[in-house]
């Protein structure tokens, strides 16, 4: 994790998920009266669950849970290993990042869908790479009827299994600078959407 991302993405989340889940009294953490909790039998994860984590993380120690322990049990339950925020690669980020927002605010659906499919962020992004080249759709629908005639379902390309949509994404890419009218009708078609 870059230092930009700790500072604006990784750790303001991480307070607003301690926030609504958790306060300091008595210099000690204690659950915050009236937070949300998961349905039994849910794929989505509470502060109960990280409770439970990081009481697990602070046994070794002989104490009870303190703030870094809670964080760190968000680590294990969003990747299943206690890493360091800072060797967090991107795709970890988001992952631990989605927990977070999903303890501060449960019923915030980009948050649940992203959890529930942790290849979402990515895809997404993906697609906006593929956007960014400006390359018509008919080019983009050619390509995917051609190589990936199995798996596409002929209208959108952004229902590609992950693999193939990065492989797309360097394919276009690796055209585009031989074709830099795509990115002037791109622009020229902006400027006709903004009037």
């Amino acid at each position: 994790m870059t230092p930009a991302q700790s500072q604006r993405l990784y750790f303001p989340a991480w307070n607003d998920a301690f926030r609504a889940n958790w306060h300091r009294a008595k210099g000690r953490i204690t659950p915050r009266p009236g937070r949300p909790i998961s349905a039994p039998g849910s794929d989505i994860p509470d502060a109960n669950t990280v409770e439970q984590a990081a009481t697990a993380v602070a046994a070794p120690h002989h104490r009870a849970p303190t703030a870094d322990d809670l964080r760190h049990a968000c680590h294990i339950i969003a990747l299943g290993l206690d890493l360091s925020s800072k060797r967090l690669d991107n795709p970890q980020t988001t992952r631990v990042v989605t927990l977070f927002r999903l303890l501060a605010d449960p019923e915030h659906i980009s948050s649940v869908l992203d959890w529930l499919d942790s290849d979402r962020p990515r895809r997404e992004w993906l697609v906006r790479q593929i956007h960014a080249t400006g390359a018509p759709q008919a080019y983009i629908h050619d390509i995917c009827t051609r190589r990936f005639a199995h798996e596409y379902d002929g209208q959108f390309h952004e229902n590609l299994p992950l693999r193939s949509l990065e492989w797309l994404v360097r394919q276009i890419q690796g055209m585009a600078p031989q074709h830099p009218e795509w990115r002037a009708a791109d622009q020229r078609k902006e400027s006709e959407d903004r009037r």
